[in-house]
């Protein structure tokens, strides 16, 4: 197969067959009654197939599976050495694609037709609702899934496939397909071995207690990370020992249980299994070692992973070494979907640049949807309405009943529950109706829960149970995947948003992990990136370089041509500094037409800066550098408040946003500062309150001895760390307090240097932003005094 080439259309035409009787010969549906199985071909889709034309490609993602009503198809697995080999057929009365009814979708294996074919092919709402109290299918389609995940898995495994078709037969027959949620403790240190595991996706942390001696207690080792295909206790199991090591799931976790009796069976018949083991072993160990041996790296690894960007398709990170705290992201977002669906709060870590490197970078997950490998926000959707493109976008659709399942299912809180409006019409809209932000998606309006309260008309289809809908429709982001561009990255000034696939952005990622790289035959995920951005400097540079060159080189051709300013080249340079003026004024209508494709703001801001660094010369030839009146006395002024103003704002964006995320633990939003300002000082207050007032006098003023300005720690990137080291330093020159004094002074300076820490970046956060409206008002004004020296011009 290659990956390039788009899966041939499916189309939609007569079945050649109509009737239900082929779902009676199959063996999921044996036992349902007629009227069942009437309702579940009344609202499947019949599809007719042309031979070789593929109905699921591996690695692609879908909600629904087929059942074979006529022709023949074939089941191809593409292996690690990219080759395709056919593992199976299907004929009439069998299906597949069952994994996606219980899994998250994910096809794990292609199936091409043999022959001219139909298919009748069953969405996951519409199947569930119909078999919804049929026990019985629901035990089949289960065990139908363990077993073809279990048999696929195993067929593909690097270290199983080798073996004799009946040595894998017993594999699967005897394992067990189990199912871990975050923290769960799969394994326990001491305990005997029974089972040997093998992670079929998610991330395991493996770890041991060790002693800190006989004064310290016992501490917690983290020996490695297990991601795909890596397993543990195959040494254990296969000498009867006790785990050596605890296994816990950082995230849901799906194992491949094998029993110890058959481990040991393979371990006599077929040794050559486990030698592989032990040279992946080693390997796995090799590829870790520079990351547990780097403390940085280490807790980068232990953050992202419960961050859940290890089973990320595409997730969200701001580079906070070069965020200007513009919030065009979120604004975006918000003119694109009626309100903000990226909430500019989460997580803030720091890695290295690179595993050999020194050099670190401040990266900021905010909250958005994550595009999980195997979302647990699809499991328990009564309608099926939260589902997956081919892609692997994880988007709602309109059948959505706002029962809340998935916003209660999601780990990390992208979910969120929205009432419904109606679409009202234009005519009340423009009398002021429906003042909420509203956004259309299959005619529906969807606002905040605070800003509506109305119901919508409840869908239904034939054959399908109603099931009631409340007034409220889950709500999430969708990586604007039916867009050409992410607009809360689209709209970033600095490139500092991105979008990316974690398996390619982080090298941590593919050292812990390497079975979990991109699978060549999947759809890529949308509007990913795998390089990181430029720094904001050559942005800077290029405006001040254009600048100076710009009134170097005009004052040294003025010299040469003596031109004046009505006529020839003068004359010419006033009409071109006119056009560069309009040109420059466009900046402003474009950072409001966030929704519309007509260039990132990135690419407009740096040809914004360079016709910035062009005007500024071409005005002073164009003047004769003198001013002649003064109306072009006062024209030049402002040209020269605005090229300034927006050279220091430009350097401004290139040292601030580093300064602030050497010494942020957490990014505040600006509305966070004063209310985390006062939660300190009221956390100093209830402190100093346990003392008696003649005490309390002299520990606040020796905690304010103790305590520095904001500005020295912001500027040394102190951390928490590194703030009590500070003060504990500071006190030792003072006199000393008694010991209880001395620990409630402390934790009073600690409160105080933060608050003054947040005020300081507060100030730094306002100053990179507060230069943008004088540059506006300067420009602004500079352009009426244009439009009056023209007509000045033409009246003269």
């Amino acid at each position: 197969m290659n990956p390039g080439v788009d899966r041939p259309t499916i189309r939609r035409g007569s079945p050649l067959r109509d009737d239900v009787s082929v779902l009676k010969r199959v063996a999921l549906f044996a036992g349902v009654d007629d009227e069942t199985l009437e309702r579940l071909y009344s609202v499947g889709t019949l599809r007719d197939v042309e031979p070789g034309d593929y109905v699921v490609r591996q690695g692609e993602f879908g909600d629904s599976f087929f059942v074979m009503l006529a022709g023949h198809a074939t089941v191809e697995v593409v292996g690690e050495d990219g080759r395709s080999r056919e593992v199976a057929s299907v004929q009439p009365s069998q299906y597949f694609g069952e994994l996606a009814l219980v899994g998250r979708g994910e096809r794990k294996a292609s199936v091409r037709a043999r022959t001219r074919a139909a298919l009748l092919e069953l969405g996951k709402g519409e199947f569930n609702q119909v078999i919804k109290r049929n026990k019985l299918v629901k035990g089949r389609i289960q065990e139908a899934y363990v077993k073809s995940a279990l048999g696929t898995f195993v067929r593909q495994s690097r270290y199983f496939r080798g073996l004799p078709q009946e040595r894998i037969d017993e594999i699967v027959l005897a394992s067990t397909l189990e199912q871990f949620k975050k923290d769960d403790v799969i394994a326990r240190e001491g305990d005997p071995a029974q089972k040997l595991f093998v992670v079929r996706s998610g991330f395991v942390r493996i770890s041991r207690l060790v002693s800190r001696g006989a004064d310290m207690e016992s501490g917690e080792e983290i020996l490695a990370y297990l991601g795909p295909e890596d397993f543990f206790g195959d040494e254990e199991v296969s000498v009867g020992a006790p785990y050596g090591a605890t296994a816990m799931a950082v995230e849901p976790v799906e194992c491949m249980v094998v029993p110890r009796s058959v481990v040991w069976n393979i371990y006599i018949k077929h040794p050559e299994v486990f030698s592989s083991f032990r040279r992946y072993s080693l390997a796995r160990s090799q590829a870790q070692s520079g990351i547990l041996q780097s403390q940085t790296s280490m807790g980068f690894v232990r953050d992202m992973l419960e961050a859940g960007l290890g089973q990320a398709r595409s997730a969200l990170i701001i580079n906070l070494d070069t965020c200007i705290r513009c919030g065009n992201c979120v604004q975006a977002c918000d003119d694109l979907h009626g309100y903000s669906r990226l909430a500019r709060r989460g997580k803030k870590l720091t890695r290295r640049t690179d595993i050999a490197s020194t050099r670190h970078e401040s990266l900021y997950f905010p909250t958005s949807c994550l595009q999980c490998a195997a979302p647990e926000c699809m499991v328990g959707c009564p309608t099926g309405a939260i589902a997956r493109d081919v892609g692997g976008e994880v988007y709602i659709k309109d059948t959505c009943i706002g029962c809340g399942s998935c916003a209660r299912n999601c780990d990390f809180g992208n979910i969120s529950m929205a009432n419904v409006k109606e679409d009202d019409g234009w005519l009340v809209g423009l009398l002021g109706g429906g003042a909420a932000k509203t956004e259309e998606v299959d005619n529906k309006k969807h606002v905040p829960a605070d800003r509506a309260h109305t119901t919508i008309a409840q869908p239904s289809k034939a054959g399908v149970p109603k099931i009631a809908k409340s007034d409220l429709i889950a709500v999430k982001c969708d990586v604007c995947f039916e867009r050409e561009f992410a607009a809360c990255v689209y709209n970033c000034p600095t490139e500092s948003i991105l979008r990316i696939d974690p398996r390619n952005y982080f090298h941590e990622l593919r050292r812990i992990a390497p079975k979990l790289a991109v699978n060549e035959q999947a759809p890529s995920a949308a509007k990913t990136t795998t390089s990181r951005r430029k720094s904001r400097v050559g942005v800077a540079i290029l405006e001040i370089v254009t600048f100076l060159v710009t009134i170097a080189g005009g004052y040294v051709m003025h010299g040469i041509l003596e031109p004046t300013p009505w006529r020839g080249v003068g004359m010419y340079a006033g009409v071109a500094a006119a056009v560069i003026m309009g040109l420059l004024s466009l900046m402003g209508l474009r950072k409001r037409m966030r929704t519309h494709g007509i260039g990132s703001l990135a690419a407009w801001v740096k040809v914004h800066a360079v016709l910035g660094g062009l005007l500024y010369g071409t005005v002073l030839f164009h003047a004769g550098y003198q001013a002649t009146s003064v109306l072009t006395a006062t024209l030049l002024t402002l040209l020269t408040i605005s090229s300034v103003v927006a050279i220091g704002g430009q350097l401004a964006s290139v040292f601030i946003p580093a300064i602030l995320a050497r010494s942020e633990d957490e990014a505040l939003l600006p509305e966070d500062v004063g209310p985390k300002v006062r939660e300190l000082s009221a956390a100093s207050d209830e402190f100093l309150a346990t003392l008696d007032e003649r005490v309390r006098g002299k520990v606040k003023q020796h905690a304010h001895r103790m305590t520095q300005g904001g500005f020295a720690y912001v500027m040394r990137g102190t951390s928490p760390k590194d703030l009590t080291a500070m003060l504990e330093a500071r006190a030792k020159r003072m006199r000393a307090l008694p010991e209880k004094e001395h620990a409630i002074a402390l934790r009073v300076a600690q409160n105080l240097a933060i608050a003054r820490m947040h005020q300081v970046r507060r100030g730094l956060e306002i100053l990179l932003t507060s230069w943008v409206p004088l540059h506006l008002v300067a420009s602004a004004l500079a352009l009426m005094l244009l439009f009056g020296h023209i007509l000045t011009v033409f009246l003269w």
